[in-house]
């Protein structure tokens, strides 16, 4: 009895299977719109590659999820879509109806860093949006505490063991401190501002979150989001373009 050894060609449409799967789960993980385009380029070129070497299990991949596929980008990549088109320069083809625009915390938090920057404490708060932080949680000090003055005070403090690092809040609530964020490598930005700002810049260029800044030097707030960085915000305008940011 002859053995059914696989042709090279299916080895290869196993590969590329394996391949997809892949890239899909890593993508997921990833909140840049261009890990997004790339994906998008590359499930097109295996479709493609698919139907000119008439792969049959890649094939039939494709062919099964022919009705679904546009639907469950969109579905996964929500954020990543709208930051394309909004930063390609093209008008916005949806607003998220969804937001809850008047949070409650958002008044408390306000008030509060208004206060930290009327006293001059540094601080760094970054409100957690769509995607989850949980890599940069676990990498600081695990706490749940409401926001308050007090609380970030605490924090912030200079003689407090927690202030080097920032604060990241879920929802209404304080998870985390002391926490590292990736700095900036942006040139302009280095030469005329501290870490603090750079942290706040670079984590705005890698998730989808909303970072505050309090200058320790000059009281003033500063604000980053989808990797850019306004400084010297008012209390309006931040309110604003957290409502916008936050989902």
């Amino acid at each position: 009895m002859d053995l059914l050894l696989p042709r090279l060609l299916d080895l290869v449409d196993i590969l590329l299977i394996g391949g997809l799967i892949f890239l899909f789960l890593n993508l997921t993980k990833q909140t840049s719109y261009w890990y997004f385009l790339f994906g998008l380029i590359a499930v097109v070129i295996l479709y493609f590659v698919a139907a000119l070497f008439q792969l049959q299990m890649l094939s039939s991949l494709f062919q099964s999820l022919k009705d679904y596929w546009l639907l469950t980008v969109l579905i996964i990549f929500q954020p990543e879509v709208r930051k394309f088109f909004t930063r390609s320069g093209i008008t916005r083809i949806w607003e998220h109806t969804g937001k809850q625009k008047d949070k409650d915390f958002y008044f408390e938090l306000l008030d509060s860093v208004t206060a930290l920057a009327s006293q001059k404490i540094g601080a760094i708060i970054v409100i957690e949006n769509r995607r989850k932080l949980n890599d940069y949680v676990s990498g600081g000090v695990e706490i749940d505490a409401k926001i308050s003055l007090p609380m970030l005070t605490n924090i912030f403090a200079p003689q407090s063991k927690l202030h080097d690092g920032a604060v990241i809040i879920r929802k209404d609530r304080i998870i985390a401190a002391k926490v590292i964020l990736p700095l900036s490598s942006d040139e302009q930005v280095k030469t005329t501002n501290g870490t603090r700002h750079l942290a706040g810049l670079g984590i705005s260029e890698v998730t989808d979150s909303f970072t505050i800044v309090v200058s320790e030097e000059s009281g003033k707030i500063s604000c980053a989001c989808d990797g850019e960085l306004t400084q010297g915000i008012s209390y309006e305008e931040l309110l604003q373009k957290m409502k916008d940011a936050v989902e």
